[in-house]
């Protein structure tokens, strides 16, 4: 049967809505309407509320549940949906009306295609039919299995609203839908309800008609409840935790506007809202959300309209910029006025190909007005953007780790704010300043080199972070330019230096770099810092350009020296290092004997340690020469500086070393002032003599008569061997010179009286040494007797003469050698001195022995027989009693009685006026225990012979009776004195005595002193009582 037309325009129809529905679905973008479908069931939901409007989104085994508490559909609102057209709402129109499930309900699709409703319909007659799990079904392969599902839909919806026997007189009180969602369409909802948390804060702030949104979702259940609103903040709880927004309202134009802060990250979140999210606003380019009811968006509410070209959208687009200024200008009244606002947060501004000249602008009046707010707070101060340096793109570009050590270096030149903080400013600053046209300051890696290469000291040490001042340098190594025109590069020494100016080993030999760093720092200061040998294009330096910068070294500093151009107490010359690492490097080749000698020889003369290793292939590509030539000569000069003759025995042995070696002894030691002569002073070689004369006294007479110094020419003796000619001064010829130079003809009869004491000395000298002086003194040896006779011409003193030749030769012999003597008067006058003494230590032996005799004369005659056998007087060097070499050299006489002994006596004789009396220590402690038997015997000899005018030494005992006095009263006065220095010694800081003597004043002798013959009575009536 063929269909009528009603049929076909009927399927026309359908398939007409197919086809949309088909295509709509297909062409729905993912990622883009899994965020934006949700605000689409909002915005239908909340267009069916006058107020209090309550959502509640449900994740379901079937997929996703949307319900709301909404008014219901008519009945031809809901075959609208069912054929995808809007009913009640023309373009442009921001009005409350219904107009739901137009386009935008395509994009829910993303979540299922089947969707179960259930909610009521209204019809004409006021009365309702109930949908339950009415299946809205959109799957379909193809548009005409979509069309057949379409009209069955619609056929149903028809046969229930026009059965009266349905109809129902209340409505439901809520409409949802659930989607059956497939398992891609489920992933899609995850990440739809993650989202849609962060946005429903604001989506209270915009629209005043919802009042609740219950979240269910993965055992989470989140309950969105409106608090309370003002003009200056909303308030929601959520599971009643409440949670306030402050806002920003121009009431005239109908604008909200929310600031983002550390707490509110809208970064995700679309900028622009009417009542609901302008989905494609997100990168809007700043970091607040715009909502104004008088908004002018596409159809779908993605965007605002821009272009003003398109004549019909104009006045949309003015619109529009005049909202977006207006709220541009409420965001920025709050910014200046609230210094709790954070200008990081404010910050994010950036720009998009798709801005609009207006936009554009608009954003670079508001960096303009933030960028010197100082509200950018680190290290305890604020500062404003323009206040900061900030990393550019070529810093940015740079991988995390590199630009973080990059940060690390900038820090120690620049006041900056935290590495997030300042990275995250730089990637704006830098977008500003390309887009906008501002002036900002940046850094580049060239512009931090130049301020490190003015700022950073010049040198490695002055950096704080060296691995952060390393990872700079391999960023910048790429481009050697940079390198080889700022100093960035340090040295061995940390100095920075070009690229093109240093030098990198190409097989590193620490112990050479050692030595030449510490000898020549001109040199060493090419060397790179060990830390930057990862650098490419440094020039390559080897052992052969080493050899050549340190033979060149060593052989300009010893021409310097040798023509005294320099001295080793010039500025520059480091005495101790010089010789130190010359040394060092010399004992670097252990395989040379001359090496290794030179080496042990420096060591032990200024106590160098010998701790490193040798060198490996010492000889190779390495030219010790010159260094020994410079250590030889500096280690020369040193000595002739202080003192050569203490340094001879070492000379002599550098010397022998250094001789063993062809190239030393023809280069070196062939025209070098090293061979001492005999006056200790260096010469050349060349200019030296052997020395074949040997006898002193002959090259001093030689000096005298000459006038010159024969030494100077003499090499010392021990040299002679480093002469390189055969050369020397013979006796004979230093004779004739001496002759030749007194007697211009060698003449010497008759006699010359000019001469005459030159020659007698001569003679003398001749007379001693025959052998030599006379072959060496030819012609006045010849004649020596001749002249000798000339001299004594007075009779009297030739009669003295042979009166001493007539004498045996024995006694001629001795009177020669007291002729010899030159200071002959002071030894007559010491001998007879030396007589003197010997008279004197006699007589006093005598007067002791008077003593002895007198005293056993009363031992003998005055006492009786009894007494006198008990009785001895014994001198103390012959008394076997005494125990010790002290005690026997104490007192001249012990008396004992029956083996005791009871009186002590001690003999002093007085010679001179000026002498004294006085006791050893050990006959002062005697006294001082004996002090009751105890007696002195002065003999003064000096006051007798001052009487009698007489100066001789031996006088009788008895001719000094009246000068011989004896003190008996010594012993309380030195005990005395003893007990004093005994508590002296108990103190250990006082001083003491300790090897002293017991002075007798002479007064005392004379004023206390009895008689010797007093003495002798008193003495008896001791031995008696004792």
């Amino acid at each position: 049967m063929c269909a009528s037309y009603g049929d076909k325009r009927k399927r026309g129809f359908f398939e007409s809505s197919a086809n949309k529905i088909f295509t709509g679905i297909r062409e729905i973008v993912p990622q883009y309407a899994e965020k934006r479908a949700i605000w689409e069931l909002f915005q239908n939901a909340l267009d069916t509320v006058k107020e209090n409007g309550i959502i509640e989104i449900a994740k379901t085994d079937n997929g996703l549940l949307f319900k709301h508490n909404g008014r219901s559909f008519t009945d031809d609102e809901f075959g609208g949906l069912i054929n995808q057209y809007s009913v009640g709402k023309s373009y442009g129109d921001n009005s409350e009306q219904l107009g739901q499930y137009g386009t935008g309900f395509l994009s829910t699709h993303i979540y299922g295609k089947k969707i179960l409703v259930n909610g009521s319909l209204l019809t004409d007659d006021n009365s309702y039919r109930l949908l339950n799990d009415f299946e809205i079904d959109r799957d379909a392969f193809s548009i005409d299995e979509l069309t057949d599902k379409l009209i069955a839909q619609d056929d149903k919806i028809e046969m229930l609203c026009d059965d009266i026997e349905l109809a129902e007189k209340t409505c439901l009180c809520y409409t949802s839908f659930e989607y059956k969602a497939s398992a891609k369409s489920k992933e899609h909802i995850d990440s739809m309800l993650q989202y849609v948390e962060t946005v429903l804060p604001y989506i209270f702030c915009f629209n005043d008609k919802l009042s609740q949104v219950n979240l269910t979702y993965d055992n989470i259940s989140l309950k969105y409840e409106r608090d309370e609103t003002s003009d200056t903040e909303v308030s929601i709880k959520i599971n009643d935790q409440p949670i306030k927004i402050p806002v920003l309202k121009d009431k005239e134009n109908k604008i909200v506007v929310v600031l983002a802060s550390e707490e509110r990250v809208i970064d995700e979140i679309p900028k622009q809202f009417l009542f609901y999210p302008l989905m494609e606003t997100g990168n809007a380019g700043y970091n607040f959300i715009i909502h104004a009811n008088d908004f002018k968006p596409n159809r779908e509410r993605d965007y605002l309209h821009k272009i003003k070209e398109n004549e019909e959208l104009k006045i949309d687009v003015e619109a529009n910029e005049n909202l977006l200024q207006i709220a541009f200008k409420l965001a920025l009244k709050r910014i200046n006025e609230d210094e709790d606002i954070s200008i990081v947060d404010m910050a994010k501004i950036s720009f998009n190909a798709s801005d609009s000249s207006f936009e554009k602008e608009l954003k670079s009046d508001f960096i303009e007005n933030i960028k010197d707010l100082k509200r950018i707070e680190f290290d305890t101060e604020k500062y404003a953007l323009s206040d900061l340096q900030f990393f550019d793109k070529s810093i940015l570009l740079l991988e995390e780790y590199a630009k973080k050590e990059v940060f690390q270096l900038l820090k120690q030149f620049r006041k900056i704010p935290p590495y997030e903080t300042y990275c995250f400013l730089s990637e704006y600053i830098n977008t500003w300043n390309e887009n906008a046209n501002k002036n900002f300051d940046t850094i580049s890696l060239n512009d931090l080199a130049e301020i490190i290469e003015n700022e950073g000291g010049g040198n490695y040490a002055f950096l704080n972070d060296k691995k952060s001042y390393k990872e700079f340098v391999n960023q910048i190594s790429t481009d050697i330019t940079i390198l080889n025109k700022v100093a960035l590069i340090p040295n061995i020494h940390g100095d920075f230096k070009t690229l093109e100016s240093l030098v990198k080993w190409d097989n590193k030999e620490d112990l050479l770099i050692d030595v030449m760093d510490n000898i020549n720092a001109s040199v060493s200061e090419k060397y790179i810092h060990q830390d930057f040998e990862f650098i490419n294009n440094v020039n390559i330096y080897t052992r052969e350009k080493f050899k050549e910068d340190f033979s060149k070294f060593c052989n300009e500093l010893l021409d310097n020296l040798e023509k005294e151009k320099v001295s080793l107490s010039s500025k520059g010359i480091r005495y101790i290092y010089l010789t130190k690492f010359l040394n060092k490097f010399i004992g670097l080749n252990r395989n040379t004997q001359l090496n290794i000698d030179l080496y042990s020889f420096y060591n032990k003369i200024y106590n160098f340690s010998t701790m490193f290793e040798g060198l490996s292939s010492p000889t190779v590509e390495v030219n010790y020469q010159p260094a020994i030539k410079l250590l030889a000569n500096i280690y020369i000069k040193n000595i002739v500086k202080n003192d050569i003759k203490s340094n001879i025995d070492d000379l002599k042995e550098i010397i022998g070393i250094m001789y063993t070696n062809t190239n030393l002894k023809e280069e070196l030691l062939h025209k070098m002032e090293c061979i001492p002569n005999q006056n200790f002073c260096l010469k050349s070689q060349s200019v030296l003599k052997k020395d074949s004369v040997k006898d002193e006294d002959f090259k001093d007479e030689w000096n005298k008569i000459l006038g010159g110094d024969i030494r100077n020419d003499l090499v010392l003796e021990g040299f002679e061997g480093f002469l390189q000619h055969s050369s020397f001064v013979s006796g004979s010829e230093l004779g004739n010179q001496i002759e030749q130079k007194l007697n211009s003809e060698r003449k010497f009869i008759p006699v010359d009286k000019d001469i005459l004491e030159t020659v007698i000395r001569l003679i003398e000298k001749i007379s001693s040494n025959q052998d030599t002086w006379g072959s060496w003194l030819r012609e006045i040896n010849a004649v020596k007797e001749e002249i000798l006779m000339y001299k004594f011409q007075d009779e009297s003193t030739r009669q003295s003469l042979f009166s001493i030749l007539s004498v045996k030769p024995e006694k001629i012999n001795l009177l020669g050698e007291l002729a010899k003597i030159d200071n002959l008067s002071d030894l007559i006058r010491a001998g007879k001195e030396k007589q003197k003494e010997e008279a004197r230590k006699s007589n006093h032996l005598i007067y002791i022995n008077e003593v002895g005799l007198r005293i056993q004369n009363i031992i003998e005659s005055e006492l009786n027989s009894s007494l006198r056998d008990t009785i001895k007087i014994i001198e103390s060097t012959s008394d076997e009693k005494l125990k010790s070499v002290e005690e026997q050299n104490g007192q001249d006489f012990i008396i004992y009685k029956s083996g005791r002994p009871i009186y002590y006596i001690e003999v002093k004789s007085r010679w001179d006026i000026e002498g004294i009396v006085a006791l050893s220590k050990r006959q002062v402690e005697c006294c001082s225990l004996n002090k009751e038997n105890y007696a002195v015997i002065t003999v003064n000899v000096a006051n007798y012979k001052s009487k009698n005018k007489i100066d001789i030494e031996t006088i009788s005992f008895i001719d000094l009776a009246d000068d011989v006095k004896v003190n008996v009263d010594l012993g309380d006065g030195f005990e005395k004195l003893i007990k004093e220095n005994e508590e002296s010694e108990k103190i250990p800081e006082k001083t003491k005595l300790i090897e002293f003597r017991g002075h007798i004043p002479q007064k005392r002798i004379e004023t206390n002193g009895m008689s010797f013959e007093k003495f002798i009575g008193d003495l008896k009536e001791i031995m008696i009582k004792a």
